[in-house]
């Protein structure tokens, strides 16, 4: 798992794994397979506020996996899937396949 940016700064993002996933997927990180089923959008849903993974881990009760990415990767690769969660002020981020290097380089931690 990755380390910092420059001068250490970082963008924390939350994510509540369904349930039975949340140990593989801060272990092993996050892989195209798991987010691929058909008639979806082959995206994984980050926010940016912990408070609504918070919301999803009650109903998948798996946790929440913080992802600390170095704000230069953050600001170059995953700004631009900010998006107003339901009309906002909360902000989910769905992030493509081709950006899980990204989250995949950043440090992940698990929060019961």
């Amino acid at each position: 798992m990755g380390a910092p940016g420059p001068e250490g700064k970082t963008q924390s993002i939350y994510k509540a794994p369904e349930f039975g996933k949340s140990q593989k997927q801060l272990i092993e990180g996050y892989l195209p397979d798991d987010f691929s089923s058909p008639g979806g959008d082959h995206r994984a849903y980050f926010a940016k506020d912990r408070s609504l993974a918070d919301e999803y881990a009650l109903h998948y009760g798996d946790g929440v996996i913080e992802v600390e990415v170095p704000m230069e990767a953050y600001d170059a690769r995953l700004r631009k899937y900010e998006s107003f969660y339901q009309g906002g002020p909360r902000i989910e981020l769905p992030i493509p396949h081709e950006d899980f290097d990204v989250l995949n380089s950043s440090t992940r931690k698990f929060h019961a």
